[in-house]
């Protein structure tokens, strides 16, 4: 039996957590969604394709902490249910200390990179400044992970929006003044921020103390996620790497249309994965497997798979009028960002997936299969460019990697559970009707309903109605067929 203790964090209910931390993303979102769409409109689409490939460099840098921080979100709630402040301060202090001289040496290495690889001056003040951002994203990202652990979300949520609004209130006076190198400064100032109210309201007390021993075990724990992690990071941005080595400068940044759109929305179930994964630790310990199951991977999948339609039906119907209105240089972008959103759904599903394999100790199977379709993803991008199908075809090489990825999980647990159990041929039957009913919606919407409107923009906005009646009325009756799918009104079912 888990003994009381009082520095346990107190917990609240899970749905209102996961909603309340989406709506900081979802503002964070928002507002970025402003600033993002403006930097394409002032920059040229050689100068935000640039942005868009040195903005991922930060990304990778993220995971030269070995999985040590991974661990860490995982193992802290576990010595704090145990009562182990003394193991809690050591793991603290040993992921901060190696933490900071990897990403110190990693930042050494973005500066030297730009001077003796001979890139011009856009590219070496570029790389100078994602080393300072490298660094500053370490210590904000460190302290995140701390804040999850200890279940402190709602300092996260306030700090989302804290950070939304100084990107907005930074970016564009910054971006008119200085133009790429403003927007460099402006991803620094707004880190800086946000680091300062983070440290105003919390004080961990780390200090540079490094256990060997302790930084062992959190890698052997955390590797494999860290490595899970960092291979499903290489699937979704591989493809601006393709089409910056295999098509014009000016395409990257058209594709940057698209990296916009998939960023914006994987918001919503990464934000619910960043929520669950450190209860779901404690509960696959506590409570029995058919409770975890329900709560842990059926009722977020099915969830997932009947709202996520009704946040890509308003972008896939929608943009291409947008992106004539605000963007028309990037017109090009249109169709794979359509394709790209698209892949989403099976995305989103997969989350609650990869947090069940964290559970289990599965994350060397998901690495392994996020490699081997890295790889499919890659080939195929490539030959799909080779074929002619350009920007469009790397969007459905990566949207197909999504969908297989999803696919693969979802049999790797079945198969793990036991496919007796007649809930996971019941999840696969609800899972499969939504999809396909968001691609008809699309097709018959851009199909018939300009034709009959005339106005791009009116037509986009009755698709838009249209769609999302249809998805409601389709979860309305999922609802009522499918148990483990809760109503979008609580209290109310939907139609037996």
């Amino acid at each position: 039996m888990i003994p009381e203790n009082p520095r346990v964090p107190e917990r609240r209910p899970l749905a209102a957590t996961i909603a309340r931390y989406a709506s900081s993303k979802f503002y964070h979102q928002a507002l970025g969604a402003v600033t993002a769409f403006l930097r394409p409109r002032l920059l040229s689409p050689e100068l935000f394709g640039l942005w868009t490939l040195l903005r991922t460099v930060p990304t990778y840098a993220a995971y030269v902490h070995l999985g040590s921080r991974s661990a860490m979100r995982y193992s802290i709630p576990r010595h704090l249910a145990s009562g182990d402040e003394e193991k809690v301060a050591s793991v603290r202090d040993t992921v901060f200390s190696s933490s900071l001289v990897l990403n110190l040496v990693v930042a050494a290495g973005l500066v030297l990179a730009g001077f003796v690889l001979g890139f011009g001056l856009e590219v070496r003040v570029g790389l100078a400044a994602m080393a300072v951002y490298a660094l500053l994203e370490f210590y904000h990202d460190y302290y995140v992970s701390l804040l999850k652990a200890h279940e402190k979300f709602a300092l996260i949520t306030s700090s989302r929006y804290v950070e939304a609004t100084a990107l907005f209130l930074f970016t564009i006076p910054l971006l008119l003044w200085l133009g790429l190198y403003g927007l460099f400064l402006s991803v620094i100032l707004v880190d800086v921020l946000s680091i300062a109210y983070l440290r105003r309201s919390f004080r961990p007390g780390m200090r540079m103390r490094f256990d060997g021993a302790v930084f062992r075990e959190l890698v052997a724990m955390g590797f494999p996620i860290m490595l899970s992690d960092l291979a499903f990071v290489l699937v979704y941005t591989s493809d601006r790497w393709v089409v910056s080595a295999l098509l014009a400068p000016e395409d990257v940044g058209h594709y940057g249309i698209a990296i916009l759109v998939v960023t914006f929305l994987r918001e919503l179930p990464g934000t619910a994965r960043e929520v669950i994964e450190p209860r779901l630790m404690g509960d696959v310990e506590r409570r029995p497997a058919g409770e975890v199951l329900d709560e842990y991977v059926f009722k977020p999948m099915l969830v997932t798979a009947y709202l996520m339609p009704l946040l890509l039906a308003p972008v896939v119907l929608a943009l291409p009028a947008a992106v004539r209105l605000v963007l028309p240089r990037y017109e090009a972008g249109i169709v794979p960002s359509q394709i790209l959103a698209l892949g989403v759904f099976f995305l989103a599903l997969a989350f609650p997936l990869r947090a069940i394999f964290v559970a289990w100790n599965w994350q060397r199977r998901a690495a392994l299969l996020l490699l081997s379709l890295l790889a499919a993803n890659l080939a195929s991008s490539v030959l799909f460019v080779k074929l002619g199908f350009g920007l469009p075809g790397v969007a459905l090489a990566s949207s197909l990697s999504f969908a297989v990825f999803f696919v693969a999980m979802f049999l790797l647990v079945a198969r793990r559970t036991g496919w007796k159990d007649p809930r996971w041929r019941e999840c696969a039957l609800a899972l499969s009707v939504p999809f396909p009913v968001l691609c008809g919606l699309a097709y018959l919407a851009a199909r018939f309903v300009p034709g009959a409107i005339g106005n791009e923009f009116a037509a986009a906005a009755l698709s838009v109605v249209l769609a999302e009646a249809c998805l409601i009325a389709l979860h309305r009756w999922a609802s009522g067929r499918f148990p483990l799918l809760p109503p979008l009104r609580p209290g109310r079912s939907g139609p037996t």
